[in-house]
């Protein structure tokens, strides 16, 4: 094994150890949003590189994006927030989804199992499954339509979310790396989570709004304004290495403060990777 698989397989291994350290248990209703959160969604005019180089930091913070994995697409996040809505402790969750299909030649399906109150209760006590059927369009668009908690087992305090969007990248710059070279724009409708706060609370099925929006402003950072439908979250995205595609998103959640919520900290780490790549850094050629 030659010397640049011998360090890039260190610095793999030191990642895992440093995102397995940030586990934390996260409430069902937020679960919902890491998938979407953190990891790093392939756009249509992009291409993740088989060296694993540097990929794209996200477009969205709570809300979803038409975007999604293809076939030979992977993704795994953890997230963390100080408090839940209504709540004073923190919290903490793990997700992992892969993609079946190709959103650029027919559709795309996205699928991701999520492991709740991991740390209350131990991983896989209780968990749900998400999917997404995704499309990617000419001029940069993509629409997708999903549901969130299509199953779950051991029983959540969330609910099952259908949920039609619409995403668009706009190339500002010559060169999409460059500073404030793109912005993302994502707009849709839904139900369960995305539903205004009473109505949520009161268990209505009603269609509500939600927004967001991604300007890269370098090419490792993108600012991120998301209404989820029910608040305002303020996040950065952010991809520190070149040589590995780690993404982390600090941000604050409820900004507005509506139906008395206060404004808090979240935090997730997330990893987009191709399945061969994985395989090309434990497996010699």
């Amino acid at each position: 094994m030659g010397r640049d698989r011998i360090l890039r397989l260190t610095a793999v291994c030191a990642g895992v150890l440093a995102l397995a350290a940030l586990v934390r248990p996260v409430g069902a209703q937020d679960l919902d949003s890491l998938r979407r959160r953190y990891q790093l969604a392939q756009l249509p005019s992009l291409e993740v590189a088989s060296s694993a180089s540097r990929s794209s930091p996200g477009n969205s913070s709570g809300s979803p994006s038409a975007y999604g994995a293809n076939f030979g697409d992977g993704f795994a996040g953890l997230s963390y927030q100080e408090s839940t809505r209504g709540g004073n402790t923190g919290d903490g969750s793990v997700s992992v989804g892969f993609g079946l299909l190709n959103s650029r030649d027919l559709i795309g399906l996205e699928v991701a199992v999520a492991s709740l109150s991991t740390f209350r209760e131990g991983f896989g006590q209780r968990g749900s499954i998400s999917a997404k059927l995704h499309k990617a369009l000419p001029k940069n668009y993509g629409v997708a339509v999903g549901i969130e908690n299509l199953t779950n087992w051991g029983g959540t305090d969330g609910s099952r979310s259908v949920y039609g969007v619409v995403s668009k990248v706009f190339h500002l710059r010559e060169r999409e790396g460059d500073p404030f070279g793109t912005f993302t724009m994502n707009a849709g409708v839904g139900n369960g989570r995305f539903q205004r706060i009473p109505d949520f609370q009161a268990n209505h099925d009603n269609i509500n709004f939600f927004a967001s929006g991604g300007l890269r402003v370098h090419e490792a950072v993108s600012l991120i304004a998301d209404w989820t439908g029910q608040d305002l979250t303020l996040a950065a995205s952010i991809v520190p290495f070149r040589w590995a595609p780690i993404v982390i998103s600090p941000g604050v959640a409820d900004v507005t403060g509506r139906d008395g919520n206060s404004a808090r900290f979240v935090l997730g780490i997330g990893a987009g990777f191709k399945f061969s790549s994985v395989r090309n850094i434990f497996i010699p050629r």
